[in-house]
């Protein structure tokens, strides 16, 4: 394939993207469910999802009618192109048993190996947390001039009413906090690590290649990328016990929601965590279903601690960080990279 036509299908590809999101996995009527759950004993949340506005029809035909051939850009075009198709298969089936099998495909599910590293987290003691001190403003304010210092001047940065403390919509270039959220200095200075430090600089280093998939994600990306960022917050000694516990639980509830209720997780967690906590990491796990009283559900979340161990272990045995910088790359795409035309050097440290 010569190398306009790859930018073409890499174009086309990126275009079509735009159109697949996956902020509709999350419940609209959760609040709703989450009272339910709590005054009715042995409750199992019923979900109700927004309905998808783009036509996944049409997206489905023209990612259909992508040609690629085997030269190293293909095959990872190619790859993109039948991850984007299960997508779109997913989007069409949420709500329905059949969404767990795309996710499984998509992100696959932890082995019993991680989940029994999981558990050992568990079993040690926890770290004495420091008070929160900076509110939602002063840290808005904090993080938009450590944007200015490292030239990042085209992110936003916004607060949300939203579960997690902090995420990133890197094609829109926006940084978002939660709304109303105090933040001790620890948890603000592995924001900035783990935001800034890794996602941010991951996309910027993406979009400065010849091809926009290193931007938007090559196939798998997610598991390095999370990896990546949990490892920044431990060479920076940001990274303690709790953090670690929490990316455990997820283990533990994406691996029990495979075959158990929502209650029967909420309950298992509950052992380790307060109730708030165990609520969450269930939810997050029973996500992209409606009758959480059957199995299944989103196994995304225990990339995280998984992506952990595969980024130490690729650094322990010689792996060159500056090599995860290119974009928004797994482990497995490093090798590949030599064969890429036009690559640019990638930045991999911000200026506190």
């Amino acid at each position: 394939m010569s190398y306009r036509d790859a930018k073409k299908i890499d174009t086309r590809l990126a275009n079509i993207s735009k159109k697949i999101s996956f902020y509709i996995v999350n419940p609209i009527n959760l609040k709703e469910e989450e009272k339910k759950f709590y005054s009715q004993k042995g409750y199992n949340p019923q979900f109700r999802y927004e309905k998808y506005r783009a036509n996944l029809d049409l997206l489905r035909k023209k990612l259909e009618s992508l040609k690629l051939d085997n030269s190293v850009i293909g095959k990872i075009l190619e790859e993109k192109r039948i991850r984007h198709l299960k997508r779109v298969l997913m989007l069409k089936n949420l709500g329905k048993e059949e969404f767990t099998a795309c996710s499984v495909y998509l992100y696959g599910k932890p082995s019993e190996g991680l989940v029994e590293k999981a558990k050992m987290l568990l079993a040690t003691e926890p770290n004495n947390e420091k008070p929160k001190r900076l509110t939602t403003e002063e840290v808005l304010s904090l993080l938009r001039d450590i944007l200015d210092k490292n030239d990042l001047k085209n992110w936003q940065v916004i607060e949300k009413d939203m579960p997690a403390i902090a995420a990133v919509k890197p094609l829109k270039r926006v940084l978002m906090i939660r709304k109303e959220e105090e933040f001790s200095q620890d948890i603000i200075d592995r924001l900035i690590t783990h935001e800034i430090g890794t996602h941010i600089l991951r996309v910027e280093n993406g979009a400065r290649q010849p091809f926009r998939i290193f931007e938007r994600g090559l196939p798998g990306y997610l598991r390095t990328e999370e990896g990546l960022a949990v490892i920044n917050e431990e060479r920076n000694g940001y990274l303690n016990r709790n953090i670690l516990a929490n990316y455990a639980g997820r283990v533990l509830a994406v691996d029990m929601a495979q075959r158990a209720p929502f209650v029967e997780v909420f309950e298992y967690l509950s052992k380790y965590f307060d109730a708030a906590t165990s609520f969450k990491f269930t939810t997050r796990a029973k996500r992209g279903i409606s009758d959480t009283s059957k199995p299944g559900g989103l196994t995304k979340d225990y990339l995280y601690l998984d992506g952990y161990f595969a980024v130490r272990g690729f650094l322990e045995n010689g792996g060159d960080i500056e090599d995860l910088y290119y974009g928004r790359i797994g482990i497995e795409h490093i090798p590949l990279l030599k064969d890429v035309p036009k690559l640019k050097k990638p930045r991999t440290e911000i200026i506190l």
